[in-house]
């Protein structure tokens, strides 16, 4: 039987994975346009648990029954996640994770989705109430109402809806300046530049490799502007090297000492939020612990800029639906 020592240890675990899972966020603000107002939706995802047959595109297939998804997000707000004092789109959730855990063939996979997807939302005011409706950036969905918890329910209702209604089973939020925090604990990471950074530091030269300092980390993962391309897409290929690095590097100071877990939570938890109980947290981070990792999906589309000067990535829907159908259901056989 476990203890509330084990629990309390299995809980900070899931908390580095959801850590390192969103590192990488970045600023902007958003616009809104806001149409005919409508009832507001339930920031609960019922999600569909039947065993019929239903079709995804053209595709016959049958829900999982053994899965639990979990949504890991980064935030677009400096310090702690607390109160939004001007609701003018600012608390955007600039990195979109999702975890789907598979019981059955104890595996995990996950989806990265581009803050840029444009999707149909409902809009909110500071009081969490429905104004009306909008087709925008999927990263505008954290900008709404004045608390920080109430952006990521948004969020977690419309990263659902995107996904064919999955039901969502937990998330965790962190924001951007976990950063320079998270770099710091692991003594830096070391990566290759291969952008022109010349106009956002100076310091991380194209062609060497560099052991990033804390502010270093920060425009490496961070800035999308002023380097290269100035392309999310270009920003989420930089992000995915910096987490596999530090992974590589949390996973040795985590053999070397189990303090080194309490002291990460320790540093970040001011700069986090999440939904899930003490219980659910630990069941799923003692199936992280266990769990064989195997590739997931990746989403397609195109990007360009929009009417208003902001990027938009319009997912190929072929691509969604094999992304939802690899991760969610199983085929059925002709």
């Amino acid at each position: 039987m476990s203890t509330y020592k084990d629990n309390k240890k299995l809980k900070k675990n899931l908390l580095i994975v959801g850590i390192i899972l969103v590192i990488g966020v970045c600023f902007g603000v958003g616009m809104y346009f806001l149409l005919d107002a409508k009832e507001p939706i339930k920031l609960t995802s019922k999600g569909t648990e039947s065993s019929e047959i239903v079709k995804i595109g053209n595709v016959k297939c049958i829900p999982k029954k053994d899965i639990k998804t979990y949504l890991f997000m980064g935030v677009d707000q400096r310090g702690e996640l607390t109160k939004i004092k001007k609701y003018n789109g600012t608390g955007q959730c600039d990195v979109l994770k999702v975890l789907v855990l598979d019981d059955k063939n104890k595996t995990y996979k996950t989806l990265t989705i581009n803050r840029d997807t444009m999707v149909d939302m409902l809009v909110y005011n500071e009081n969490g109430e429905s104004i009306g409706e909008m087709n925008g950036q999927i990263a505008l969905a954290h900008a709404n109402g004045d608390v920080a918890d109430f952006g990521s329910k948004v969020t977690k209702e419309v990263v659902s809806k995107f996904l064919n209604r999955q039901v969502i089973d937990g998330y965790v939020a962190l924001n951007m300046d976990s950063i320079k925090v998270l770099n710091h604990l692991a003594d830096g990471v070391t990566v290759k530049i291969t952008d022109d950074f010349s106009k956002s530091d100076k310091t991380l030269k194209k062609g060497e490799t560099v052991k990033l300092n804390d502010n270093q980390a920060y425009h490496y993962v961070h800035d999308r502007k002023n380097v290269a391309d100035g392309t999310n897409e270009n920003r989420m290929a930089r992000q995915e090297v910096y987490l596999n690095e530090l992974k590589s590097t949390y996973m040795d100071k985590f053999n070397k000492s189990n303090k080194f877990v309490e002291t990460v939570y320790k540093e970040v938890e001011k700069y986090m939020n999440t939904d899930m109980s003490l219980s659910k947290m630990s069941k799923v981070a003692l199936k992280l612990s266990k769990y064989k990792e195997v590739e997931g999906p990746t989403l397609e589309g195109t990007s360009k800029m929009g009417d208003f000067g902001f990027m938009e990535f319009r997912v190929d829907k072929n691509s969604l639906n094999n992304a939802i159908i690899d991760l969610f259901y199983d085929k059925v056989e002709k």
